[in-house]
């Protein structure tokens, strides 16, 4: 029986190749076991480096952990990056909202990561979250001075009803897939999905015209 091969160690004449190897491969663990479940060795043999070469890199797993979580807020943050011409009203259209259904949808490590720290107890905001949810506000605020959106909407609680709205979708719309036949195809039912929520979007968050 011929053993299984092991991986070859990551040549460390290349640090910044190493430290991106090291990073997605504690990404992955982190997000499949959650920060206690995870250990420098784990991490060590994934990337195919010694355990003193992650210290050297990243110091301790806590160092370690919470790289990993701010690199997960700048790609967020560049999903979420609004056009130029952008109003602050972007958030609240139906290519905003696809926007979020995206980058949810494309970025599963970022939702089983958050779920992990909140199933451990982590309710720290990330490095680099405050910022981001900043910018994010920002818009929204620029969108009220601009009496696209009612006054007195909070801008902090739209953006998480915003987010719980579309994570919702990605995470049940397939298991929901034989409830939803009457509206057609994949495509056709986010759509549908999209423009309910704009709907009682419209409903709740828009300036009265009375």
């Amino acid at each position: 029986m011929v053993a299984a091969a092991k991986k070859k160690p990551v040549l460390t004449r290349d640090p910044e190749g190493v430290r991106k190897r090291i990073l997605t491969e504690g990404t992955r663990l982190f997000a499949e076991r959650g920060f206690a479940g995870t250990s420098f060795r784990d991490v060590a043999n994934a990337a195919g480096v010694s355990v003193s070469l992650i210290q050297h890199h990243f110091g301790t797993k806590e160092s370690l952990y919470a790289i990993v979580k701010a690199h997960a807020v700048e790609d967020s943050a560049r999903a979420h990056a609004p056009a130029p011409d952008d109003d602050g009203l972007g958030l609240l259209t139906e290519e905003g909202l696809q926007q979020l259904v995206g980058f949810f949808r494309a970025s599963p490590e970022w939702s089983r990561l958050a779920a992990w720290a909140a199933l451990e107890g982590d309710l720290e905001m990330w490095p680099g979250e405050d910022d981001f949810v900043e910018r994010q506000a920002a818009q929204v605020r620029a969108a009220q001075r601009n009496r696209a959106v009612a006054k007195d909407v909070d801008p902090e609680l739209l953006l998480i009803a915003l987010a719980g709205l579309m994570k919702a979708w990605v995470s049940y719309s397939e298991r929901h897939a034989h409830r939803l036949r009457h509206l057609g195809s994949r495509a056709q039912r986010e759509r549908a999905y999209l423009a309910l929520c704009l709907k009682l979007l419209r409903h709740g968050v828009l300036p009265s015209r009375g």
